[in-house]
């Protein structure tokens, strides 16, 4: 149940919670414009700083070409005299005195280095001590490209822009060339004081930006790709904003973190210098103090509250001044409403003043006298039916006493058809097992057919349908013999057949398969009386049945049916032989039925199978449908390579499949496989 409000704390819902809704709404969307503007100012001045800086940077750039230009074709005279004339000479130049060269040419070694560097990018000889045992490679792979796919595979003489000096920090013109064998590279570096002088004042300006900005924390220029740097200061990329400046260079764009705990902001600019092969990568770092932007934001803050908090203490005064004209007199008349709905219904609403309360109340005694009148009514009328309720009652008591006595003997009833169906069930499961002693057990069929399986599936506790083997002189008989109806009318029939079988071979040695099925078409119908249609006891019913019979010794098969067929697997394709369209047990005046029989020569790596119809006839498959022929010969020819004992359980695996949850089995199944060895 729901908690009742007054309607003074109604009108504080409805109408002061949507004002504080939009006052709180306009002051969080006022914080984030204000956060907004400090960002995108900070923005703009970071993108001003690094546009001032590219500007300074390409003019260092341009002024060093100028006075570059003056060194190229003395260093190129010079590179060319070591190549050619100085180095061939030396089996061993990592260990020549190029001191000595140096005084030779009357270069003066302060201004002039000479380098021998390893194809591997590795300082193995120098003038410049200090650079000794460098690996250039590390300064980046657009350096290690420049030496690999230039210098060294060209073979010719190479110049590199204006660059700084790692130990230094002065600026040194490079050059490069090959030796003859490829295996080094001679490098010049020679220093310009007009260049150093000029490196200097941009440093000095780069250093002075950060400065003459309040927030800005320092201004740095980072050169290389893997051991970054700085241009214009010693400072160095501290471990976590390793990655960052990484994600700027790889983008080729801008990346940025922030350190709550120094409350620093870091922004990496990428910066592409086109006239530097050694220092094409460059990075400009802005490290700014957000200190100020969060001073700003709590000040903004502080007078969103006072100007929220002023404005609810005169809307809730307001408000409060209202509602109080409105709510008296409702309350007056909701005290009246609580005294007449506790029983009271001769009281009445007080009727005062001349707006829509007063007509509220006025309409309100109207209704309590006509509820009054129907109260007295209902009064009446539940006082009727209640003597016709009890009346029910006695008449609903009466029947259910009857109904309880038909429980009992409906219950006595039940547990004299559930004993019965016991008695039933005991006698058809000892049914199955007069039914499992008549057919050959696993061990005689091993016995007297060894490369051969059975698959034997009753639908109920007994089956209609049976296995038959006998040894029949020389020869071995057996069948698949499929009887009319399933469960215990089969099983009956079942019996007739077996017994009939075996009565038709014994005692007559050397009778073909379709003399067989003859003789067993006699017992039939001699057991069934079915000569004699005027008998009421005669049976109109029979069986279909695939009978052979195999001669070991010639791989010799006769084969005779009725209504079912055979089955040979020769080089992985089925051979149909079909059985006569005649029954077996149904007795057929004047005529004498004749079946035929079929001689199959087999040879080595056949098989042979019989069956019933009752694996064909099964449903299932995801459309409900049946198994069909044209599939089981599919199976067939699909376990052509498996053992014939394996064959017979993949036959119930796929019998199984198919069947699957939703589908039972319909009728009995028998089938025979024999393989030929």
């Amino acid at each position: 149940m729901s908690k009742r409000t007054t309607i003074q704390r109604q009108i504080t819902l409805n109408v002061i919670l949507p004002v504080v809704g939009a006052i709180l709404l306009i002051a969080v969307l006022n914080y984030l414009r204000t956060q907004n503007l400090l960002n995108e100012s900070e923005t703009t001045k970071n993108s001003l700083i690094s546009d001032n800086i590219k500007a300074l940077i390409r003019f260092q750039d341009y002024t060093l070409h100028l006075i570059e230009e003056n060194l190229d074709a003395q260093m190129r005279e010079m590179s060319h005299a070591l190549v050619y004339k100085e180095f061939p000479a030396f089996d061993n130049i990592e260990n020549i005195n190029l001191n000595r060269i140096l005084d030779e040419y009357e270069l003066d070694p302060k201004l002039w280095a000479i380098y021998i560097m390893r194809n591997d990018g590795v300082v193995v000889n120098t003038t410049f001590k200090q650079d000794s045992g460098l690996n250039f490679f590390e300064f980046g792979d657009r350096f290690q490209e420049f030496i690999t796919n230039e210098v060294l595979k060209d073979g010719t003489f190479k110049t590199e822009r204006m660059g700084d000096e790692k130990n230094t920090n002065k600026k040194r013109k490079y050059s490069y060339q090959a030796t003859l064998d490829k295996n080094y590279v001679v490098e010049l570096g020679v220093y310009s004081d007009d260049a150093t002088q000029l490196v200097q004042g941009i440093k000095t300006q780069l250093n002075e930006i950060a400065e003459n900005q309040a927030s800005v924390v320092s201004v740095d220029l980072f050169v290389g790709d893997e051991n970054p740097l700085s241009f214009n200061s010693d400072k160095v990329i501290m471990d976590q904003n390793l990655p960052v400046f990484k994600r700027a260079l790889e983008s080729k764009s801008i990346a940025k973190t922030f350190d709550k705990q120094t409350n620093l902001a870091y922004e990496f600019i990428y910066f592409e210098r086109e006239e530097s092969n050694l220092y094409g990568h460059s990075v400009i770092r802005i490290i700014t103090d957000r200190t100020a932007h969060e001073s700003i934001i709590r000040r903004e803050i502080i007078m969103l509250l006072s100007v929220f908090g002023v404005t609810m203490g005169i809307l809730l005064w307001l408000i409060y001044i209202r509602s109080r004209k409105i709510t008296t007199p409702i309350k007056r008349l909701a005290d009246k409403v609580t005294t007449i709905t506790e029983g009271n219904l001769n009281e009445r609403a007080e009727v005062r003043g001349n707006n829509e309360i007063t007509t509220l109340s006025e309409k309100f005694n109207v209704m309590l006298e006509r509820l009054e009148e129907f109260y007295n009514e209902l009064e009446q009328k539940v006082m009727e039916r209640t003597q016709e309720i009890s009346q029910q009652k006695e008449e609903i008591e009466a029947q259910r006493d009857n109904l309880a006595q038909s429980n009992l003997e409906l219950e006595k009833a039940y547990k004299e058809i559930e004993e019965h169906q016991e008695r039933i069930t005991d006698s058809i499961k000892y049914a199955k097992r007069i039914q499992n002693v008549i057919l050959p057990s696993k061990e005689y069929v091993s016995r007297v057919l060894p490369n051969c399986f059975v698959l034997y599936k009753p639908k109920d506790i007994v089956s209609g349908d049976f296995y038959w083997m006998a040894e029949y002189g020389d020869k071995i008989c057996f069948a698949a013999v499929d009887c009319t109806g399933h469960g215990v009318p089969g099983a009956f029939m079942s019996l007739v057949g077996y017994n009939s079988l075996n009565d038709a071979i014994k005692g007559h040695p050397g009778l073909s398969a379709s003399e067989i099925l003859e003789g067993l078409n006699k017992n039939v119908i001699s057991i069934l009386r079915q000569k004699d249609d005027s008998e009421a006891e005669s049976i109109n019913d029979g069986m279909d049945i695939a009978l052979c019979v195999y001669d070991k010794n010639s791989q010799m098969m006769q084969f005779s049916g009725a209504y079912r067929p055979l089955y040979l697997l020769r080089d992985g394709k089925i051979e149909e032989f079909k059985g006569d369209k005649k029954p077996i047990g149904r007795f057929m005046e004047g005529q004498g039925i004749k079946f035929h029989t079929h001689e199959i020569q087999l040879k080595k790596g056949d098989s042979i199978y019989i069956f019933s119809d009752g694996y064909c006839d099964q449903f299932g498959g995801p459309r409900g449908k049946k198994y069909l022929p044209k599939r089981f010969k599919a199976t067939l020819e699909e376990l052509a390579d498996q053992d014939i004992r394996t064959q017979g359980d993949l036959l119930d695996q796929a019998l199984l499949e198919w069947m699957g949850d939703h589908h039972e089995q319909i009728d009995d199944v028998v089938v025979i496989g024999l393989g030929i060895r």
